[in-house]
């Protein structure tokens, strides 16, 4: 896990770990185009800016 906070990006199956969500809901939510503002694609990559959602998720919490 320390690795994970140490690298810019994440891929999917890390992010979905984060979130605490099935990686497969995860790729559903990115083909949906949610989260469009944070994904980054490379090649056949996909990699999440993980600052990005970082504020995302401060901003969900906030709202409530």
């Amino acid at each position: 896990m320390s690795e994970i906070k140490a690298r810019l990006t994440l891929t999917v199956p890390e992010a979905a770990e984060l979130l605490g969500v099935a990686k497969n809901s995860l790729y559903y939510a990115l083909q949906r185009g949610e989260y469009r503002d944070i994904v980054l694609k490379v090649g056949n990559r996909i990699l999440i800016s993980r600052s990005g959602l970082l504020k995302i998720l401060q901003a969900e919490k906030c709202s409530q």
